[in-house]
């Protein structure tokens, strides 16, 4: 029996034949594109940074290699099932561009993308599968630090010097760099600041036009300079100057003055405390003989005392100005009620016999015209008076720009102040 049944299904597995194997096949195909519709192949692209490997093939031979327009941003493409495509991420590959494999003549290196994950199931595309890699010989050398300053400090302060320890470093980079590279410079900030200060700073390098140099591939030895910052208190003072030498017969100083007028200093506070002004030696100024206004420009930093400087460099550009006019004269009369009496005794007073005082002037136009007799301080000294008549010359105090100043005599009497009998 068993016998039996073994022949008969046999023989029905093996009746039509094609007609079963052909349908199937035609349940495969089914099968294969039910699935397509339902998971169907994707491509998705990706974009990541190449690693770079075995680098130091080229910085063992003292030599420096920089990619070229960013070609180490690859791009590629993965196809597969969707389902497993859009799960994966760039993280999912392996872009790798092996050294050992340079081509040093091109310049080029190739890019390998392989899948970590779903080997069997996606095939990868790279789009820029060559690095653009320039290989430049390593140049070294040396470069004072240039110190600055940024910012304000506080109000009533200035900044002082700025130095660095160490003053020098060592700069080791490409030499196309390297041949660009003009200054380096380590800047402290001292905005708000009222006294010394010193920092950590890294220098900076800038190239011939002022502009920052960047690279991966530049290292500076130290890294960190210290940077100190002196921090000086300020102090407004005016410029003042005299003259030596006769001014020529028939002309008279004007006015002199000095410009700028005030200047702000700076230094420590030992150094500034007793300044009250800047005080330009007289034998610079040599009026002799001279007719017309005349000038002398000058370094104002050569006169200020050890330890002072300016605040404003601008101002260092000084200018002494000497107008000289033709001298005229004039005679003012000016009422004796105007003259300072000095030194009198409480018990004495004195009367004059006269109203006015003659005064005659001379000196420069300008100034002798517009003279009042306000501008006149007159005074006279009865610390030896005794009781009677007297005729005395007042003192008169200098004007600016008069060269001579003639006083008449006043004439008068002093006598005792009678005191009343209930005041003895």
């Amino acid at each position: 029996m068993p016998m039996k049944m073994l022949k008969k299904m046999a023989k029905n597995l093996t009746n039509n034949i094609g007609l079963k194997l052909l349908a199937l096949l035609f349940a495969v195909i089914i099968w294969i594109v039910v699935v397509n519709i339902q998971n169907p192949q994707t491509t998705v692209s990706f974009t990541t940074t190449a690693t770079i490997i075995n680098s130091e093939i080229i910085t063992s031979k003292n030599q420096v290699y920089e990619v070229k327009d960013n070609s180490d941003i690859i791009r590629f493409e993965v196809t597969g099932p969707r389902t497993i495509v859009k799960g994966m991420t760039a993280s999912d590959f392996s872009v790798v561009a092996d050294m050992d494999n340079f081509i040093w003549n091109n310049g080029v290196v190739a890019v390998t993308v392989s899948p970590l994950k779903y080997k069997n199931d996606v095939t990868v595309k790279v789009i820029n599968p060559n690095i653009k890699i320039v290989v430049e010989e390593l140049v070294t050398k040396q470069f004072a630090v240039v110190t600055s300053a940024t910012g304000t400090p506080k109000s009533g302060y200035a900044e002082g010097d700025v130095t660095c320890y160490p003053g020098t470093v060592t700069i080791t980079g490409p030499e196309s760099l390297m041949e660009t590279l003009e200054k380096v410079i380590a800047t402290i900030d001292i905005d708000g600041m009222y006294d010394d200060r010193t920092q950590s700073i890294k220098p900076l390098l800038y190239d011939i036009d002022g502009e920052r140099i960047e690279s991966k591939n530049i290292t500076i030895e130290p890294s960190m300079v210290e940077v100190t910052a002196v921090i000086l208190e300020t102090k407004v003072v005016p410029v003042v100057i005299d003259y030596f030498g006769d001014i020529k017969d028939g002309y008279a100083l004007d006015s002199l003055t000095v410009l700028p007028q005030m200047v702000t200093i700076k230094g420590k506070r030992k150094d500034l405390q007793d300044i009250t002004k800047i005080e330009l030696p007289a034998e610079i100024l040599d009026l002799s003989n001279k007719d017309s206004t005349y000038e002398l420009p000058i370094n104002l930093e050569d006169y200020l005392p050890e330890g002072v400087w300016l605040v404003d460099p601008d101002q260092n550009n000084c200018v002494i100005r000497a107008e000289i006019a033709a001298k005229v004269s004039r005679t003012i009369e000016i009422p004796v009620s105007y003259i300072t009496v000095l030194n009198l005794d409480d018990t004495l007073a004195l009367e004059y016999r006269q109203s006015t005082v003659i005064v005659t002037v001379a000196g420069s136009e300008r100034v002798v015209n517009k003279l009042a007799s306000s501008d006149f301080v007159l005074t006279l000294d009865f610390a030896n008076a005794s009781v009677g008549t007297f005729t005395l010359r007042p003192d008169c105090k200098p004007i600016e720009g008069v060269t001579s100043i003639e006083v008449s005599t006043v004439s008068g009497v002093v006598f005792v102040i009678n005191v009343p009998d209930d005041e003895e």
